[in-house]
């Protein structure tokens, strides 16, 4: 493992743990510092054919905006938010694609 395949499983962990960003948007939870976050470690990631990544880190990446669409109702029920979730998912989206390139 390189030192930056170290950092890009650091900055997934970070985003993914129990208590995280992402556990919080499972529970209908949206809070700005969160996205910020979650939007701080993605731009952290290394571009496209830059790194290697592995099995694991593609994993969590190709599933994140999968999981953030899967929160939308969540979210509008338990924190009455909607323009700022849906202008999140999208940047998070943009940011995983630039990291995993486009299908």
């Amino acid at each position: 493992m390189t030192a930056e395949d170290s950092s890009v499983r650091k900055a997934l962990a970070v985003v993914w743990r129990d208590d995280g960003p992402m556990d919080r948007f499972r529970d209908g939870v949206f809070r700005q510092e969160d996205a910020d976050e979650v939007l701080e470690a993605l731009k952290a990631l290394p571009d496209y054919g830059t790194a290697r990544l592995s099995q694991d880190e593609v994993r969590l990446l190709w599933y994140m905006p999968t999981f953030l669409g899967f929160q939308d109702e969540r979210i509008v029920e338990r924190s009455g938010v909607t323009i700022p979730y849906a202008h999140f998912r999208t940047q998070a989206l943009n940011e995983v694609v630039r990291v995993l390139g486009m299908p």
